[in-house]
């Protein structure tokens, strides 16, 4: 954390494609959403100013690429930003990469699909091409499934994909469907009732002070109602009421 001190400023890898979550404003196109205003409560924890930030706009699927890797010759590449606040889902296999703060929004795995669908699952879309974003978690369990993997490198390529009849169905979190399905009314969210998917806040591996101190800021916005405050302003119109997922740590 020293060096982000010493910088005077928190960088921030986000989406700006995502309703809800990240996306410009209609009036004067600054990034706004729930993980804007969430990367706003950690600058403003470290500087005492919640301006203390830039923004680096990230595609999802070089999401933990900007916190640093090795290449397959061993060549390591620093990381270009401080964290990344973009619905990164907690996996086994990223955390082998990266390290993850505590969990700060808890989600399913959900279907986008046409109005008249009569698709419940992703196992009724055996065969049938599905839409997902590149090195996701939705990605994966696509190809573990029998249906066909059509993969995209941004989320909002899955929308025009699916208009365009090149895929049965888009798959992946459900608030981020609904910032789809907000733009064409023609189409549905089918909804898993298992809240399996946690998002967390990611940073380079072995960054544990900075892990302690982003699960100290979630603590405090949880325990002050700041949280919920956040949540009622981007989601609850959509996704019904909810509170913060139950705090867990890794080991």
């Amino acid at each position: 954390m020293r060096a982000i001190q010493d910088r005077g400023v928190l960088v921030v890898g986000v989406d700006q494609n995502t309703r809800m979550f990240a996306a410009p404003n209609t009036q004067d196109q600054t990034l706004e959403g729930f993980d804007i205003d969430l990367a706003r409560q950690v600058a403003a924890a470290i500087f005492g100013n919640p301006d203390a930030i830039r923004f680096e706009v990230i595609p999802p699927g070089r999401r933990l690429d900007v916190l640093g890797s090795t290449t397959s010759n061993g060549t390591v590449v620093a990381p270009t930003v401080d964290l990344v606040v973009d619905a990164v889902t907690i996996t086994c296999d990223r955390w082998q990469k990266v390290d993850f703060s505590a969990a700060y929004f808890a989600d399913s795995l959900s279907l986008l699909v046409p109005k008249n669908s009569t698709v419940k699952s992703l196992d009724d879309l055996a065969g049938e091409y599905v839409c997902a974003s590149s090195n996701t978690t939705p990605e994966r369990r696509i190809a573990e499934s029998k249906a066909k993997l059509y993969r995209v490198s941004d989320r909002t390529d899955c929308l025009v994909a699916l208009q365009q009849g090149r895929v049965a169905a888009a798959y992946t979190n459900r608030a981020l469907l609904e910032s789809l399905h907000e733009q064409d009314p023609e189409l549905k969210v089918v909804v898993s009732t298992e809240k399996d998917e946690r998002a967390a806040m990611a940073v380079p591996k072995g960054q544990t002070d900075f892990v302690r101190f982003l699960n100290g800021v979630l603590e405090r916005l949880k325990s002050d109602g700041t949280w919920q405050k956040m949540y009622d302003t981007w989601f609850a119109k959509v996704l019904g009421n909810a509170t913060a997922p139950v705090t867990t740590y890794q080991g």
